[in-house]
């Protein structure tokens, strides 16, 4: 037990011993425990501070369980907000709290500092600005292709510093192009220059250089000869050779004795006449040509036996040729460079007047199954005799006349298209293409006739279906056959014909650049107003050239291509070359696989692959090299660009062509436009409409107008207070029996297919602005009621007659004798009985202001008859379209002409005094 005692005792005595160093270590623990817990605490911290700067401190109050803060927006309406998503959702965005637009600038201001040559972005606020214009892409590939110009600028302006020294030595081995050969190149250095010697020694084939004794007749050359010491010369010569001859000829015995005419010889008159050209310094080729010369005659025995024949011979003075006309222009090269010039041209001529000629396979061996299928077949077709006596038209003065040859027959194989045909109708190798369906033969007709006002007559057209190509042919417009065996009625925008109908265009294209054409493409619904070859003729390196969808003009002059390639491009006018005609195949093969693909969209994607550098005139590489440019889109104008902005009446040019794009209300909407602007061409009775026309003078207070641009509310005050008075107007031209001409309408807002703040991103509309009539009313639903209207500039147009010019008539007064509530379709009738029977008031005319308070009590109890008034009150439900749009789920907002009396509208939404009418969005 003792020992038991000591053996715990002495442990316990060690124990103690080791106590002051195991309390240090414990010590030293607890210390850095505490230090790594401070040091987690002030990271925390520093996150939490920043995240409650960012987000008002909203992470501590749910941990604390209380809500997040609402920002003070939330309390108030939705600012515009324009759509920023790429698929069609309208999910609402809010904006950071750390975002403050101001201190940047609008993004109108930015996107200008951007394009500034004075003004060098930063990076970050190139970044900055990019970001920003996410949901504007047409005004985002503006400004990235800016920066990449600024890019080539700089790699420019590098290289100038090289070439005069300033840059840094060896910087040669970082110049931005390999294989360099221009001026900004530096100079070989001589290891490089006998490296290029030894690898152009190894070459096969190559040459020897000629010796010095090879090359010394160059030194005993003649000098040059005047045009008269040339043709003496000449006849000097051709005496000597054949006086040789006759020699030979003597000395066989087979020369013949003639005798000498006693008239002057035609050596001496030539001489004579070349002397006096001389003098003059004239070439008289004309009247040496005219001039015979006699052969050569020697005197000499009769043949003898012994074939001794150079005995006793007298040589009289050698004469050329008897009787024989000479070609003296052989003489002089330039002359005989222009005489077979001559020459060809009349043989090609006579050659044409003669009868029909058949060159290569006919074209009744196409096959039955592949004209109906439109499959294109490049054998030759016969040529008819051309038409002679036609007189030169004053806008042909430029153009040849390529006069229009009947087909042999109207059989789809008889008129297929072939490398003829396109020559036939080619000038200076283009020929303008555009194609149709029956459908559209009155755009076809109108196409035609622009593009033969300006002068041009180097086009065909496309029949897709036999009743066009017959027509055409009735019409001799230069046609081919290329069945499609698509819809003869409308396309469609969209649908699967007109993507269909899209791909036989390229297969044209295709073919036209496989024949060796340029191939200007022109779609059916535009209006030419300028031949565009004088600007083509410009850019003659530049491969292809398209119009665009850009809204915003960047053209340096009217002779410029746009300096931007923004947007997208608009493959309803471009001019491919036959250099193009790899890009064109691919083209074609891209839509053979996929048959969903826009065939707009493929060539955007072939174009921008591989995109280069831009040069100097502003075009641009793309597809493999190729050079690409875009025209002007004010003067090539898209149909936002001419009917929406005007841009070429702002900026003074003359437009070329318009495409009637950016429309609405379909085919009808786009022959609307034409006529709006006197760009299409109907028949005569069109412009003096049996019954007569009404107009008003349309009354738009200056208040609504400046206030319209600031919402889309008081955009529709402004187009509301307008169609009242067009309602009304429209009520008595009912009663009259007459055609209402639609006024010049004014919009506080653009209308698109996407959500906006009043004008399409990119555009440089100025607000408010003149609106055509489709961005208000369906104009399709008005022709379908059979509905009569005309456009504004009716009255403006030079095919109006004089006498519907001159007979408009103000028949406002007549209906003040009228009271408001006796304000019926019998008074008005009675009150008007004077002038609205009359041949003479072929227009009556009424103050809107006045028609809209005369109409304002009665409304639709103007008429009389409850069957008249119910079907008028039908039929104007569908009358109007919509604006779009605001940014919300659906964006849209429907026009009414009822809006300001109780009514049921299209979508059965009941509006009365308790519901007024408002612009509400949807359905």
């Amino acid at each position: 037990a003792s020992g038991g005692g000591g053996g715990g005792g002495a442990s316990s005595a060690a124990a103690g011993g080791n106590l002051p160093i195991v309390q240090t270590r414990r010590r030293c623990v607890r210390q850095m425990a505490l230090l790594c817990l401070a040091a987690m605490s002030v990271v925390v911290f520093t996150a939490s501070t920043r995240t409650r700067e960012t987000n008002n401190g909203a992470p501590f109050n749910l941990l604390k369980g209380g809500k997040r803060k609402t920002n003070a927006r939330e309390n108030t309406p939705t600012a515009w907000v324009e759509l920023k998503d790429e698929d069609d959702s309208y999910r609402e965005s809010e904006m950071n709290d750390e975002y403050d637009s101001l201190s940047k600038g609008t993004l109108k201001e930015r996107v200008a500092r951007a394009f500034s040559e004075d003004v060098t972005l930063s990076k970050e606020d190139e970044s900055d600005l990019l970001m920003d214009l996410m949901g504007q892409k047409e005004t985002r590939d503006a400004v990235l292709l800016h920066m990449h110009t600024n890019i080539d600028k700089e790699w420019k302006l590098r290289d100038e510093k090289r070439l005069r020294g300033e840059g840094p030595d060896g910087a040669w081995s970082q110049r931005p192009y390999t294989g360099c050969d221009g001026e900004n190149c530096s100079p070989p250095t001589t290891e490089e220059k006998e490296k290029d010697q030894k690898e152009e020694e190894k070459k096969p084939g190559r040459a020897e250089e000629p010796t010095k004794e090879q090359l010394s007749f160059l030194s005993a050359e003649e000098d040059e000869k005047s045009p008269e010491e040339e043709i003496i010369q000449e006849l000097e010569d051709i005496a000597s050779e054949e006086e040789a001859k006759q020699e030979k000829l003597e000395k066989k015995g087979e020369v013949k004795v003639t005798t000498e005419e006693p008239q002057k010889s035609e050596e001496e008159k030539a001489k004579e006449i070349i002397a006096e050209a001389a003098k003059n310094s004239v070439v008289l080729i004309d009247d040496v040509d005219k001039m015979t010369i006699s052969t050569p005659v020697v005197d000499v025995p009769a043949p003898s036996s012994s074939n001794s024949s150079s005995s006793g011979t007298t040589k009289a003075p050698l004469k050329i040729g008897k009787g024989e006309e000479i070609d003296w222009s052989k003489f002089s090269k330039k002359s005989e460079q222009q005489n077979e010039a001559a020459k060809q041209e009349k043989e090609k001529e006579e050659e044409k007047l003669s009868s029909p000629v058949v060159k290569g396979r006919l074209a009744e061996s196409v096959p039955e199954e592949d004209a109906k299928v439109g499959i294109f077949h490049e054998e030759q077709i016969v040529v008819a005799p051309r038409e002679t006596g036609a007189k030169e038209d004053d806008h042909h003065k430029n153009m040849p006349e390529n006069e229009y040859v009947a087909p042999i027959s109207k059989r789809p194989e008889d008129n297929q298209l072939n490398e003829a045909l396109a020559e036939r109708y080619a000038h200076e190798n283009i020929v303008m293409v555009t194609w149709a369906n029956n459908h559209y033969y009155d755009f076809v007709k109108n196409w035609v006739k622009h593009i033969r006002d300006c002068g041009m007559n180097n086009f065909l057209v496309g029949a897709m279906d036999n009743e066009l190509l017959v027509r055409l042919i009735d019409d001799r417009v230069p046609t081919f056959a290329m069945q499609s065996g698509l819809t003869t009625a409308d396309f469609g925008w969209g649908s699967k014909n007109f993507h269909q109908m899209g791909r036989k265009k390229i297969e044209l294209i295709h073919l036209f650049t496989k024949m060796g054409f340029d191939i200007l493409v022109s779609d059916v619904d535009t209006a030419w107003m300028k031949n565009p070859l004088p600007f083509i003729r410009k850019f003659p390196e530049v491969d292809v050239l398209t119009s665009s969808d850009s809204l915003s003009d960047f053209a340096e002059t009217e002779w410029s291509l746009e300096r931007t390639t923004t947007g997208v491009a608009n493959i309803g006018i471009m001019l491919l070359r036959k250099s193009a005609k790899a890009l064109a195949k691919e083209w074609v093969h891209v839509l053979e696989k996929d048959e969903n693909i826009w065939d707009q969209n493929a060539f955007n994607d072939l174009m921008r692959r591989n995109r280069g550098k831009t040069f100097s005139d502003h075009s641009f590489e793309g597809y493999d090299g190729l050079k690409f440019g875009v025209l002007p889109v004010a003067t090539f104008a898209s149909g936002h660009t001419f009917f929406v902005q005007r841009m070429y009446e702002k900026k003074k040019l003359e437009p070329y062509v318009v495409h009637a794009t950016f429309q609405f209300s379909g085919t009808e909407g786009k022959r609307h436009r034409l006529r709006e602007f006197k760009l299409w061409y109907d028949a005569p009775e069109y412009y003096d409409p049996e019954g007569g026309m009404l107009m008003i003078d349309l009354d738009v207070p200056e208040d609504l107008l400046s206030a319209a641009k600031e919402t889309p509310e008081k955009h529709f005050d402004l187009v509301n207070h307008q169609l009242s008075q067009v309602r009304g107007a429209l009520m008595l031209a009912n009663s009259l029996k007459r055609t209402l001409i639609l006024p010049e309408f004014w919009c506080g807002m653009d209308r698109w297919w996407a959500p906006h703040r009043g004008t399409i991103p990119g555009s440089q509309l100025q607000l408010p602005y003149k609106c055509p009539a489709d961005h208000i009313l369906e104009l399709e639903t008005w022709v379908r009621k059979n509905e009569p209207f005309r456009e504004y500039s009716i009255l403006e147009n030079p095919r109006t007659p004089a006498s519907v010019k001159n007979g408009v008539f103000d028949a406002t007064d007549k209906l003040e004798s009228i009271p408001l509530d006796e304000f019926t379709d019998v008074k008005v009738l009675q009150a008007l009985d004077d002038v609205r029977l009359s041949l003479k008031h072929k227009v009556l005319k009424f103050d809107g202001k006045k028609l809209m308070e005369k109409f304002s009590t009665k409304k639709l109890d103007y008429f009389v008859d409850p069957n008249v008034k119910k079907e008028f009150e039908n039929k104007i439900i569908n009358y109007c379209s919509i604006w779009c749009c605001k940014h919300a789920h659906p964006g849209h907002i429907w026009y009414d002409l009822s809006f300001s009396f109780p009514h049921i509208d299209r979508h059965g939404r009941i509006w009365n005094e308790t519901y007024p009418w408002r612009p509400v969005t949807g359905p």
